[in-house]
C-alpha cells in the first residue's frame, strides 16, 4: 500500500441446488450443495439408481432441469431411461416414451392401446401389424437403424390419430405392405410427413404404396408445413405457368383465422367455367379436412330453391369467405356450379345452376357417380 486506501466488501450470492429422485423412483434427497451464482452446480453424490429396477434396465441419463449457470435455489430431479422391453413398459401402464437402443422389432400389438404413448425410437427393422394400433396420442415414431431392411406390416400405425412424424433412417428404402399402415394418422390426411434419408426421398415419392404421403428429408425434421407446393399463395395466383408447375393432388396450407388453418387441395386445372362466360377458372382448390364449426343447411327441413337458396350458402359467403386471406379471397372469380335438387326423395331439379365463389361440392362433383346427379364436373378420384 502507498496511501491511505479504502476496502470495500463484495458478496456473490449463494444458492443451493438440491438433487433428488422423483416419487415414482423412490423420492428423497441424493445431494445437496451450496454455489455461487453464475456457476453451473456440480452433483457430489453416488450415481442415481430407481426402484423401479436394476440399472440394467433403467440407466441414469442426467437431471431435469438440465444443469445450467444457477441464479435461484433450484431443484434438480433425477432422469431415467427405460431400457425394459416394449411389451413390458406397456403391461406397466405408465409409458410415455419408450427408447430403446437395440430392439428391432416392434411386435404385434407390442404397444398398442398404449394411450399414454406420445413417441417411440429403436433401431427397429420390423413394424408388425397393429404393433402400435390405438395409441391416440403418438406423435413421432422414429425407427433409428441406420441400415437393414424396413418392414412395416398392415395396420402397424392405424388408428393413430395424432401420428405426424415417422422417422426412417435406414440407407434402404422402407416396404411398405400396405396403406393401412397409416390409416387413421395425420401421415395420411397430409397432415403429417414420412422423413427419410436425402439420397432416398426421390425413391420414396415414386414407390407406389409411399407416394401416397408427404415425403421429407430428415434433415428438415420436424416440419410443421406439409403443402407440396412451396410457392406462397401470391406466387400462386400470379404464376403463369400454373397447369405444368402445379399438379392436381397438390396441397397448400391456408389460414381461416377463427376456423383455423387446413390444406386445401387442388382439385382442378382450367375446369370450371366462369359465371360470366369469359373462359375457364384457372385452378379449383377444396379443403382437405371440415371446418370445426357445423351450420344447418336450412334453417328448416326443406330443399326448396335448391343449394342457391339455402342458408348454408349464404353462411359460407357472408361468414367463411371473409376470413379467407385477402390476397387469395381477392383473387377468386365467380363461376358456374351444377347440382340437383330434391324434394320428399324426388328430383325436382336436375341440373340446377348458381353462380358461386365458395360452396360445398356436389356429390357427382366428388365422386362422379350418377346415383344423385349426372352434371357438373367431376373433381380429383383423390378427394373419395
Amino acid at each position: 500500500i502507498t496511501g491511505n486506501t479504502t476496502y470495500t466488501a463484495t458478496y456473490v450470492p449463494q444458492y443451493t441446488a438440491t438433487f433428488v429422485r422423483s416419487a415414482t423412483d423412490g423420492g428423497g434427497t441424493l445431494y445437496t450443495g451450496t454455489f455461487s451464482e453464475g456457476t453451473t452446480p456440480v452433483y457430489g453424490g453416488a450415481t442415481p439408481t430407481t426402484t423401479q429396477g436394476d440399472s440394467t434396465e433403467f440407466t441414469f441419463t442426467g437431471w431435469t432441469p438440465s444443469l445450467a449457470p444457477i441464479y435461484a435455489n433450484t431443484t434438480y430431479t433425477a432422469v431415467f431411461q427405460d431400457n425394459r422391453a416394449a411389451t413390458v413398459q406397456y403391461l406397466t401402464r405408465n409409458i410415455a416414451t419408450y427408447t430403446s437402443p437395440s430392439n428391432t422389432t416392434f411386435a404385434e400389438y407390442g404397444l398398442g392401446y398404449a394411450t399414454q404413448l406420445t413417441s417411440a425410437t429403436a433401431p427397429a427393422t420390423s413394424v408388425q401389424a397393429y404393433a402400435f394400433t390405438g395409441d391416440t396420442l403418438l406423435e413421432t415414431v422414429d425407427l433409428s437403424a441406420a441400415s437393414g431392411s424396413v418392414t412395416i406390416a398392415a395396420n402397424a400405425f392405424n388408428d393413430c390419430p395424432k401420428l405426424t412424424h415417422l422417422i426412417i433412417r435406414s440407407s434402404t428404402m422402407a416396404t411398405l405392405s400396405a396403406t393401412s399402415a397409416l390409416t387413421g394418422t395425420q401421415i395420411a390426411l397430409g397432415n403429417g410427413a414420412v422423413y427419410v434419408p436425402t439420397a432416398l426421398v426421390a425413391t420414396y415419392k415414386a414407390n407406389t404404396n409411399w407416394s401416397n404421403y408427404f415425403i421429407a428429408d430428415i434433415n428438415d425434421y420436424p416440419l410443421s408445413d406439409f403443402s407440396t407446393i412451396t410457392d406462397s399463395w401470391a406466387e400462386i395466383i400470379a404464376n403463369t405457368n400454373y397447369a405444368t408447375d402445379y399438379s392436381i393432388g397438390d396441397t397448400k396450407l391456408i389460414d381461416l383465422g377463427t376456423q383455423g388453418t387446413h390444406y386445401a387441395e387442388l382439385v382442378a386445372l382450367d375446369t370450371d367455367d366462369k359465371a360470366d362466360e369469359s373462359g375457364k377458372a384457372r385452378m379449383t382448390w377444396i379443403l382437405k379436412t371440415l371446418l370445426p364449426t357445423t351450420h344447418n343447411m336450412n334453417s328448416t327441413n326443406t330443399t326448396s330453391g335448391g343449394y342457391s337458396a339455402s342458408a348454408m350458402r349464404t353462411y359460407l359467403n357472408d361468414t367463411i369467405k371473409p376470413l379467407i386471406p385477402e390476397v387469395v379471397r381477392n383473387a377468386i372469380v365467380p363461376v358456374t356450379k351444377i347440382s340437383s335438387t330434391y324434394e320428399n326423395s324426388a328430383i325436382v331439379v336436375n341440373g340446377q345452376t348458381s353462380t358461386e365463389e365458395v360452396w360445398i361440392p356436389s356429390n357427382h362433383e366428388i365422386f362422379g357417380t350418377t346415383s344423385y346427379e349426372n352434371t357438373g364436373d367431376r373433381k380429383s378420384t383423390r378427394l373419395n
